[in-house]
């Protein structure tokens, strides 16, 4: 298991340092490390060639529910792309790797952008209706102005694809209008 998944004692905040030493481990465990080394290298380079947006912009890493959003908090993969991102998450002073929030705390901080969790069970596209339908979030500027960022649900946990998900999130980022 990797240590960002345990449960039963707090990782250590999550870094893509951290990944990569995931990887390397398990490219020693199974003896491919030519392989884990040359993957290091590739996304290394490719997170190389992310810019940080410099505008000062607010996300919500909305990942699942209706009542309540199950949001990425301040130590897990969330915090980590959104920081490279150059985004400051709205739940960071949370010390978890993810939390249920309220409706209301979202509304309270009003994000410049929602990040949608994309899922066979929950998809992106149910997600936008639900905060537009909403009496309350159906107001937040980034509902308004459909500013959203979709990353696959695989990419939502500490793993190899963080990294793409990162350099496809900034393309994203860098296509939204304020």
């Amino acid at each position: 298991m990797a240590p960002a998944a345990c449960r039963s004692i707090k990782p250590e905040k999550l870094s893509f340092d951290h990944l990569f030493g995931e990887i390397a481990e398990m490219g020693a465990i199974f003896d491919v490390e030519d392989r884990a080394d040359a993957l290091i290298a590739e996304q290394k380079a490719a997170l190389a060639g992310v810019a940080a947006d410099t505008r000062g912009l607010t996300a919500v890493w909305y990942s699942s529910g209706t009542k309540a959003p199950y949001v990425g908090a301040g130590s897990n993969a969330p915090a980590m792309i959104m920081e490279a991102l150059g985004l400051e998450n709205i739940f960071a002073g949370v010390d978890e790797g993810w939390t249920a929030a309220s409706w209301e705390a979202v509304v309270d901080a009003n994000p410049d952008v929602i990040v949608l969790v994309d899922a066979a069970w929950n998809s992106a596209e149910a997600k936008k209706k639900l905060l537009a339908e909403n009496p309350i979030t159906s107001k937040l500027d980034a509902v308004v102005n459909q500013r959203y960022l979709v990353v696959p649900f695989p990419a939502s946990e500490a793993g190899i694809r963080n990294v793409p998900a990162t350099v496809d999130m900034a393309g994203q980022l860098a296509g939204l209008s304020f």
